[in-house]
């Protein structure tokens, strides 16, 4: 399955994911960063948000690296 993915879908194992919102301000605009699935056992992650970024509803796994 390719393309965008609910970000309740995610894996949680700290899988290094490309992760997308919607940014309301300062201007309406998708946003896409590069970022680990699940807490991680990171101190400043929300109890149970599932993903790093807590803005994100979407995700999609990275490509492979170019050989």
């Amino acid at each position: 399955m390719s393309g965008w993915r609910p970000i309740k879908s995610a894996p949680v194992d700290g899988t290094i994911l490309l992760l997308g919102w919607w940014r309301e301000w300062p201007k309406t605009e998708w946003v896409m960063e590069v970022s680990m699935a699940g807490n991680v056992d990171n101190p400043f992650i929300h109890p149970g948000s599932g993903h790093l970024h807590g803005q994100a509803t979407h995700w999609m796994p990275l490509p492979d690296p170019p050989e």
